[in-house]
């Protein structure tokens, strides 16, 4: 059988059989002719001369295991079940037509890590390149997925070393660096890049042939990377030991993304790095999720405060943009005639200098859908510009360009479907758009306006009661309420003075009532 294996593949048949482990081949007659030592070991029936059909179920899709069906299913995704162990296998079926043989790349399709264990499976078991481990850790918690991925990064630096003399193996690791969702690096003892797959050139924009030989940081560092986290990054390199952390890297088309870095050195046989691996996941999503959640809480806990209603917007300008990392913030509001938007309250951080911005905004009067305040009173909704040095509605321009001001963001404030004003904040960034962090703000934008109208109802409640107790001054009348249930007596202040009592100077009782009552009588 070993000849009729050779040259099936490209590959010498060992390699190819390290490479797929759990393969089936089958003849016409539908008869296992070989499988892979992986398969053999979990499914030892799994031996020449017994049919596809005696050892296997066909879960998806619907069919028979026969040969000829199996041929009018080539490259198809297959799901079968192994009759005496219950394990599931998916895989794509290929027709070697000239030797009138079918094969199937199958791998266990497993739905935990412990699953792994349970069928007397081991990480060997794998063909370096499978990503059946990758998949069962998604479905885990982020810190698990991570942890199987360090673990995993440490394996292919281990087999790094090994690999240096043996070229076979070298290639089945490219194979799986090339195919992981994760982009990899590999980088020379100096920290200049030598390889990059795919994935990287999808998340950075930067091919391997514009990046050879350089260091990574010289053109994916930029305005908003964390320069403590790149000297520790730096100093880790030069002491040649492997480290993880998140840092913010920049696309060749200049936006910004987070990721989850790795590396791990690879030394030779005398123990010097040769070599730096590096694998990173943009956890991008990850963060604007928990920038979102911060803003939220953030806010709220503003919103709980007893603030008067002067000390809101304030407070609100300076938690959203600390919290976004912006440096102006701004609130307009409609003039008495409803004419146009004019500046009420600001706010600029303190280590940043933009005043002439700061007094061109001051100046300004903008009529409905003029400006970016002025476009999210006529659509009642938040708004975001990615450069307003660049924007053809943005009368600050001039200003923003001489200042160093990009992006902007703008949301309503609104109370019972009516306008209160527009909440404005600028960057010195080119920060691109982030949809769900404009609904967050038009959320927020509601609840303070919701916080607006209770304060002000508060006020008007406030003034009612001084005019009724300034009333029962003058006419020397006094008001009581006794709640049933409790018991609780109630006094008007008027009515403690007509006691000879100073306003809530004591606890009314019934019995006091009573007695002040016979007194009289």
């Amino acid at each position: 059988m070993t000849d009729a294996k050779e040259g099936l593949t490209a590959l010498p048949w060992e390699l190819f059989e390290k490479a797929f482990p759990f393969y089936l081949m089958w003849d016409q007659a539908s008869k296992v002719v070989s499988s892979g030592a992986s398969m053999q070991r979990v499914c030892p029936d799994a031996a020449p001369g017994y049919r596809l059909d005696e050892l296997f179920t066909l879960r998806r899709p619907e069919g028979t295991l026969v040969y000829e069906w199996l041929v009018e299913r080539e490259s198809s995704l297959l799901l079968l079940d192994h009759r005496k162990s219950g394990l599931a296998f998916r895989g794509q079926v290929m027709h070697l037509g000239e030797r009138e043989l079918g094969i199937m790349l199958v791998t266990p399709w497993l739905d935990s890590v412990a699953a792994v264990e349970a069928h007397g499976l081991s990480l060997g078991d794998f063909a370096i390149h499978d990503q059946t481990l990758d998949l069962l850790h998604l479905v885990q918690a982020q810190q698990v997925a991570n942890a199987d991925l360090s673990r995993l990064t440490q394996k292919l630096v281990q087999q790094r070393a090994k690999l240096v003399e043996r070229e076979a193996e070298a290639q089945k690791l490219a194979l799986v660096a090339a195919r992981t969702a994760n982009a990899v690096i590999v980088a020379d003892a100096s920290g200049c890049i030598d390889w990059v797959n795919h994935a990287f050139i999808t998340l950075t924009g930067w091919t391997l042939e514009e990046v050879k030989g350089r260091k990574p940081g010289t053109f994916l560092q930029g305005p908003r990377t964390d320069p403590a986290v790149v000297a520790n990054m730096s100093a880790k390199l030069r002491s040649g030991q492997g480290f993880r952390t998140e840092i913010i890297n920049y696309h060749k088309d200049g936006s910004p993304y987070w990721v989850d870095i790795e590396v791990q050195p690879m030394a030779n046989d005398a123990g010097e790095v040769t070599y730096f691996m590096a694998i990173e996941a943009d956890i991008s999503e990850k963060k604007r999720q928990e920038t979102r959640r911060g803003l939220q809480a953030a806010v709220a806990t503003v919103m709980a405060k007893n603030l008067r209603r002067a000390e809101v917007i304030p407070a609100v300008l300076s938690t959203i943009a600390c919290q976004l990392g912006w440096v102006k913030g701004g609130y307009w509001t409609p003039d008495p005639s409803g004419s146009f938007l004019e500046m009420r309250d600001e706010w600029t951080a303190p280590d940043v200098d933009i005043a002439p911005f700061v007094e061109a905004g001051r100046r300004l009067r903008l009529s409905k859908g003029k400006g970016l305040p002025g476009r999210v009173w006529a659509n009642k909704t938040s708004a975001w510009i990615p450069d307003v040095r660049v924007d053809e509605n943005f009368p600050r321009a001039q200003a923003a360009a001489e200042c160093g001001v990009t992006a902007a963001l703008a949301f309503p404030v609104v109370a019972d479907g009516a306008l209160r004003g527009v909440i404005e904040f600028f960057s010195v960034f080119l920060d691109s758009p982030d949809p769900h962090l404009l609904e967050t703000l038009n959320h927020i934008g509601k609840q303070v306006g919701l916080l607006f109208k209770r304060l002000e109802a508060e006020e008007r409640l406030r003034r009612s009661e001084r005019a009724m107790n300034e009333g029962q001054r003058l006419a020397h009348l006094g008001t009581w309420e006794w709640e049933l249930k409790t018991g609780e007596l109630t006094w008007s202040d008027e009515k403690f003075r007509i006691y000879g009592r100073q306003p809530q100077q004591f606890i009314p009782t019934l019995e006091v009532v009573k007695k002040a009552s016979t007194l009289k009588m």
